[in-house]
């Protein structure tokens, strides 16, 4: 629950100002292009998953490549930065505010060469 006043709160969708909540939301949270080209997509988690953050990485042409888990919520500012293969970012402890680096990477299928 957001406690304040909304007019205070900075980009903020006209609709949401006036009232006017959404019944459903977006499929997706962000979209990022990484190093090579690679195409992002973080997405809602599973219920009982919402500390974790669900990358589905797409080639520049759309097609799908893989699905990245991020065990921990990566802080915005620093942004994260998106490699090939890996997201690198910071995390930030709630107990004691202790800030750390971390790169989440996995192995994506090796493509053929273009004959």
């Amino acid at each position: 629950m957001f406690h304040g006043l909304l007019d205070e709160v900075e980009n903020v969708a006209p609709e949401i100002l006036r009232g006017e909540i959404p019944d459903s939301l977006p499929h997706f949270l962000s979209i990022h292009v990484g190093e090579s080209d690679r195409i992002w997509v973080r997405r809602w988690p599973p219920e009982g998953m919402s500390s974790s953050r669900y990358y589905d990485v797409l080639e520049y042409d759309g097609s799908f490549v893989g699905t990245l888990v991020v065990p921990a919520p990566l802080l915005a500012d620093p942004p994260p930065f998106f490699g090939d293969s890996f997201i690198a970012g910071v995390v930030m402890d709630p107990e004691t505010d202790v800030h750390t680096v971390v790169v989440a990477s996995f192995t994506f299928p090796i493509r053929a060469a273009d004959p």
